[in-house]
């Protein structure tokens, strides 16, 4: 069954979300039109005063090629801008080739959503992408609530098909840390990447912490549209939610969303 035919997830806010970081980036055809500070500045205007701080960025592409020398390495620099919150938890990055916004202090969907509209309806008026190449929309959750420990006591907390060895009698007691890759086809020209796993967080008093990293993205190599990429993200969203609810128990969102409880 493709993911697009599950049933639609819940979209209640939860109220112990454990998200860290959400990402938006829209990649485009080469526009050096982005490098100009003239319109960055138009830009950030047109974001009203939600970005004022305003910085250069770098960032480096790298091309590997084969050839009688064996493989070579070539670097080259792509200049920018990024456009900050004054309390650096909002981030807009305006580059040749893409432009995106990230956020470490998400609140809910609507919010979110409706930034990236405007910051794509202002890219459009100034910068004038012509082609949009991909759509991504990344969802990071570091879960240190409820505690556990050790990583077996997740099974009350996360499917069990993303534990793996962390349920074994033999290896369990044993593992110190565990990290998976997965792609998930979702659809013809939409995939989602899951980076999931655990670690003892030496930041956090050795604390077991579990990451549920999901990057959901389209590559449709098509004409750039403020509208569609509103389309875009909405069904991408839709898919993380999916994703994110199937991976937890029903214990686990009850208490995400502040019903639930910890006792036995």
């Amino acid at each position: 069954m493709p993911l697009s035919d599950l049933s639609d997830p819940r979209t209640e806010q939860l109220l112990r979300s454990p998200l860290e970081l959400v990402v938006c980036q829209v990649r485009h055809e080469q526009n050096m039109a982005a490098v100009d500070p003239k319109r960055a500045l138009a830009v950030r205007k047109t974001l009203g005063d939600l970005y004022p701080v305003m910085e250069e960025a770098h960032g480096q592409e790298l091309t590997v090629t084969a050839g009688p020398e064996g493989l070579q390495a070539r670097g080259a620099f792509s200049g920018g801008w990024r456009l900050q919150s004054r309390d650096r938890a909002w981030a807009v990055s305006i580059m040749p080739e893409f432009f995106s916004i990230e956020t470490s202090n998400y609140q809910h969907w609507d919010d979110f959503k409706s930034r990236v509209h405007d910051l794509t309806e202002a890219v459009a008026k100034h910068i004038e992408p012509t082609l949009e190449n991909r759509l991504g929309l990344r969802y990071v959750n570091r879960i240190v609530q409820p505690e556990v420990a050790a990583p077996s006591e997740w099974r009350r907390w996360l499917d069990l098909s993303l534990l793996g060895l962390a349920v074994s009698t033999v290896f369990s007691e044993h593992i110190n840390s565990s990290q998976q890759v997965i792609e998930l086809a979702a659809d013809v020209d939409v995939r989602v990447g899951l980076r999931h796993g655990f670690f003892r967080d030496l930041e956090n008093d050795r604390k077991w912490t579990y990451v549920l990293d999901y990057d959901c993205f389209r590559t449709r190599g098509q004409e750039f549209s403020a509208l569609d990429i509103d389309d875009g993200l909405e069904q991408l969203h839709t898919l993380i939610l999916t994703c994110f609810q199937a991976s937890i128990t029903e214990e686990m969102y009850d208490y995400f969303r502040g019903v639930g409880t910890l006792d036995e």
